[in-house]
């Protein structure tokens, strides 16, 4: 609860508009329902254990996947020519 009211706060100061101010929440919130059935089903059709770590995997991938861009912007992208 904390994070959310610390979040709304930062956002505020930091954001260009107010209303830009708890979006980031916004889109955990969003996230969190969006995939709320999809986890269900997973867990229907292959148990708790392995959709945690499918849900592991995901999470993983999408790190890594983040991380590309800032990654290619500190040390130069291989389709640009440097």
């Amino acid at each position: 609860m904390v994070f959310i009211a610390i979040n709304g706060l930062v956002g505020l100061t930091l954001a260009p508009l107010a209303w830009m101010a708890t979006l980031p929440v916004m889109g955990y919130v969003v996230g969190g329902a969006m995939s709320t059935g999809l986890v269900a089903r997973s867990q229907q059709r292959w148990g708790r254990k392995t959709s945690f770590q499918l849900g592991l995997l995901v999470a993983l991938l999408t790190a890594l996947l983040a991380r590309w861009p800032c990654t290619c912007a500190a040390s130069g992208c291989w389709w640009r020519a440097r």
